[in-house]
């Protein structure tokens, strides 16, 4: 368990910056004067708002298809994974029975001498 979110760690770690760059968005902030002034800061808002709604939708589609990457790549870890499990696990049972064979051939040499 530990080694599968190590994993993602390791992953995701290279993409804090890009993700805390894309969530502070910096907005038009200015005192406003007259009326006219007002509408054209309001205006300026409601640009940046619409850019920055444009822009976190395809930060997302592209965070997305990272995800997506990562998914697979710890699917195909954990199917490694296990494969080697089974090998380490017959190995184990394959010393078990040589050291259980070579425990009785020892005994056998022993008994007959």
């Amino acid at each position: 368990m530990p080694a599968t979110w190590l994993a993602t760690l390791k992953a995701v770690l290279p993409y804090i910056d890009s993700i805390v760059s894309v969530v502070t968005p910096a907005f038009t902030r200015r005192k406003v004067d007259s009326i006219s002034n007002q509408a054209e800061l309001l205006q300026r808002q409601v640009d940046e708002l619409q850019q920055a709604a444009s822009s976190n939708t395809e930060n997302i589609r592209h965070l997305a298809e990272q995800l997506k990457a990562v998914v697979v790549a710890l699917d195909q870890a954990a199917v490694n994974l296990e494969a080697a499990n089974r090998r380490h696990s017959a190995l184990c049972v394959l010393a078990i029975v040589l050291s259980a064979a070579a425990l009785g051939a020892a005994i056998v040499v022993a008994v007959l001498r």
